[in-house]
């Protein structure tokens, strides 16, 4: 929409208004105010509270679509010195990063993706049952074998969020929590800022990095960005003895323990998606997405009454329901996952479960994020859709965005990255193995 200012608003004006205080949004600001920029970064709600603090804390190459894993791999170095880039303490663990699978296509398929990722630098190697044994002695699940990359690891996400947010005070970022931000504003071409509950937030340039919120705010200056939502459960076990340093996945289950002793576990990737009005609109972007990974997922109706919808995109008479689905845990995850970690490593028998919590995970067609400073009006950047990849590529992004913002340009090959890609039918099915 067109910026027309009422006066009885608070205006505030920065060089670059960060929408969205995840850790993506958090990392763009912290880079952009130590290059000198004035920065305001907003959140509808605390900063960090959705996906950035509620995901498992892995950080890994192995197994990650090729077409982002150049971008993990820089993002890997980083996360290595990143405790002392923020000054504050991010708890990384170099623990590496265990997949095991136990049918003969599984294992062609980590064959082939170890060959691809040896290619590019990944020190990922074969493992029989004897050999996870040996990176694991707790280890007494049967399975075909794995693959192990000893360069990955973890952190704990809810203390990452806190050195970010620690880190964007002491270089001036200006945190505004608790704003929705309900527009994007523009003048002509020109995307100068947005509107929110409390006024109007005008800057030079505006990032759109609001996560499974982002279609929904794109659609206010006409943007489509094709995006689709999966609500994934996770659960915290009570403290055991240490046992293992690495993050594992399997088919079912996936763990690593926290530095306390507690596990965070799951039953592995996918989750609940809710159809409704705008998901099923976008089917036919998402089918081939859909096909590969079919057997991760449980459909459930999610249609809501207009008076609940988010936000309506206006195409003709057509209106969309968009906005991501509410994040509920879904009982028996919990309970499938302690059960899987405990039929895995001996030790766990007497884990129960602590806590567990769900989180929203947003996904683009071929699950590679959009980060393009081309991908709409002048003034806008869009740097969202990481599908579940995001945690991991945090420490490259900052950097990336703050390029994009002040050179409108990025020494990294962003090109897989495009939002273009999508209406050009320049996409294909996700290649990841994990």
């Amino acid at each position: 929409m067109d910026w027309s200012p009422m006066s009885n608003e608070k205006n505030l004006h920065a060089d670059v208004l960060i929408i969205g205080g995840g850790l993506v949004g958090l990392a763009a600001s912290h880079s952009l105010a130590r290059a000198g920029a004035k920065v305001i970064c907003v959140d509808s709600g605390h900063f960090g509270e959705h996906q950035s603090s509620q995901n498992w804390g892995f950080v890994r190459q192995q197994g990650r679509g090729l077409g982002e894993l150049d971008l993990m791999i820089e993002a890997n170095k980083r996360w290595q010195e990143l405790s002392d880039l923020l000054e504050q303490e991010v708890s990384w663990e170099k623990g590496g990063n265990l997949a095991v699978f136990d049918t003969p296509d599984e294992e062609e398929s980590y064959r082939q993706w170890m060959r691809e990722g040896r290619s590019r630098g990944i020190d990922t190697n074969y493992l029989d049952l004897d050999g996870i044994k040996q990176h694991i002695p707790n280890w007494k699940r049967s399975v075909r074998g794995g693959i192990f990359a000893g360069e990955d690891g973890h952190a704990d996400p809810q203390t990452v969020v806190a050195a970010y947010i620690a880190a964007c005070r002491e270089v001036g970022v200006q945190l505004l929590a608790d704003t929705p931000v309900r527009t994007l504003l523009r003048r002509g071409s020109t995307i100068i800022g947005a509107q929110t509950e409390a006024g109007i937030l005008q800057a030079g340039t505006t990032v759109v990095a609001a996560g499974a919120w982002s279609r929904q705010l794109l659609s206010t200056a006409g943007i489509d960005l094709p995006q689709n939502y999966v609500v994934g459960s996770v659960a915290l076990t009570t403290p055991v003895a240490p046992l293992t340093n690495a993050t594992v996945w399997g088919g079912g289950f996936s763990f690593r323990q926290r530095r306390d002793g507690r596990f965070v576990c799951s039953v592995g990737g996918g989750g609940v998606v809710r159809l409704n009005t705008d998901s099923i609109l976008q089917a036919p972007l998402f089918l081939s997405a859909f096909r590969k990974n079919w057997r991760r997922f449980a459909l459930r109706p999610g249609i809501r009454p207009a008076k609940d919808l988010n936000a309506v995109i206006r195409g003709g008479q057509t209106i969309r329901e968009i906005g991501p689905p509410a994040a509920r845990v879904r009982t028996s995850e919990p309970i499938r996952a302690l059960k899987q970690l405990q039929q895995t490593l001996t030790g766990t028998e007497n884990a129960r479960l602590q806590d567990s919590w769900a989180g929203v995970i947003d996904s683009t067609p071929d699950t590679l994020p959009v980060i393009d400073a081309q991908g709409g009006p002048d003034g806008l950047v869009i740097a969202t859709g990481f599908s579940g990849h995001g945690y991991g590529l945090v420490p490259a992004l900052g950097p990336i965005i703050c390029d994009l913002v002040l050179r409108s340009q990025s020494s990294f090959d962003l090109s897989n990255f495009r939002l273009d890609r999508f209406n050009a039918g320049a996409f294909k099915a996700p290649n990841a193995v994990l």
